[in-house]
């Protein structure tokens, strides 16, 4: 054996010791190592992307975030998974309509929840997208968006609106002014 291998082979038995031991510590009670969660950051591209949807839906329409990406302030859509979330959330769009009725002096009603958008701050921020029809009126329900700040249990109804039509969507040159 030579001399540099006779001074590596006491450090190797160490090393193969302590990684005995972390084995060890995790069987012992602890139940099997956890896998550890890897996040990333946007790439430019998807960073871009993210915030154009943002900008252009006022947080309604953001799409999907994309998996393993964890920045503060970002806006995620919910699934609706739980019953318990669908009730809270057709409580939100309850009160929101309610909220937009006073306002506006309308008598709409919420008729079914569309999806809803989530941006985690100090509370929570629910972009809310829901249909509302009016109470006495034979008109197809509208969609209606409602931005909602939740703290400790206590909502507050920023605002409540019609669905904008994002101006892509607005047909040009069809309107008369006569």
């Amino acid at each position: 054996m030579t001399r540099s291998a006779s001074k590596q082979l006491p450090q190797l038995l160490l090393l193969a010791e302590l990684k005995e031991q972390k084995k060890r510590k995790h069987v012992d009670g602890k139940g099997p190592k956890k896998p550890r969660i890897r996040v990333r950051e946007f790439s430019v591209d998807e960073r871009r992307d993210y915030y154009k949807r943002v900008r252009e839906s006022e947080g309604f329409d953001v799409g999907k975030v994309p998996d393993k990406v964890l920045e503060p302030g970002l806006i995620y859509p919910i699934p609706f998974k739980s019953p318990r979330g669908v009730k809270e959330f057709n409580d939100m769009s309850r009160q929101a309509i309610e909220h937009y009725n006073k306002v506006n002096e309308k008598s709409y009603k919420f008729v079914k929840l569309i999806k809803v958008n989530c941006r985690p701050v100090k509370g929570r921020v629910y972009y809310i997208t829901f249909l509302g029809k009016e109470d006495r009126s034979l008109d197809p329900p509208k969609n209606f968006q409602a931005r909602v700040y939740v703290w400790l249990d206590e909502s507050t109804i920023h605002f409540c609106r019609v669905e904008k039509i994002p101006n892509s969507l607005v047909p040009r040159g069809t309107f008369s002014f006569s």
